[in-house]
């Protein structure tokens, strides 16, 4: 792959049916960074999320780079991942955003992060996200963390202001 701008733009669309294949291959490559999840769980929520509308893909130049997806219903993210030889570039932060703005205004939103993985961590945290409870589900430890929906808010304005201004999503 040749050598890319550090913040190369991104094209930020809803996730459809024929992107299916991309998120499993992309799925098999994070899966160390999801030590829970198993593919037969992700096919299924995946199939889901892409039906209903909730799953957003990020494409640099042509390519699957990344994707989110989310639950308006329960003002949630339930996935965020970037495929490695396009992290660093703000990729993740332009999904967060984007899901984001699909939120209802008038109540926070939560993820659930796993302990270990640092940078979906930090990622957040930098977002204005904060840490809540720790949970545990079967064998695995989560971290719950919260964005307020004055936070929410602020973010679904900036980014609006950023695309009114031409800034690349």
């Amino acid at each position: 792959m040749p050598s890319q701008p550090i913040h190369s733009p991104a094209f930020i669309r809803p996730a459809v049916p024929a992107d299916f294949a991309a998120w499993m291959e992309m799925a098999a490559d994070v899966r160390d960074d999801f030590p829970g999840m198993t593919s037969a769980d992700h096919r299924d929520a995946m199939e889901r999320c892409i039906a209903r509308n909730t799953a957003l893909c990020a494409c640099v130049e042509g390519e699957f780079a990344g994707g989110t997806a989310f639950s308006p219903k329960y003002g949630g993210i339930g996935f965020l991942a970037v495929r490695p030889e396009y992290r660093r570039r703000g990729i993740g932060s332009l999904l967060i955003r984007e899901a984001l703005s699909c939120m209802p205004q008038d109540r926070g939103v939560f993820v659930h992060v796993y302990p270990g993985v640092s940078a979906a961590r930090f990622l957040y945290l930098s977002l204005g996200f904060r840490e809540d409870e720790f949970i545990r589900q079967e064998d695995q430890v989560y971290q719950t963390l919260v964005l307020s929906p004055e936070r929410l808010k602020e973010i679904v304005r900036q980014r609006r202001n950023f695309s009114a201004a031409g800034g690349c999503l």
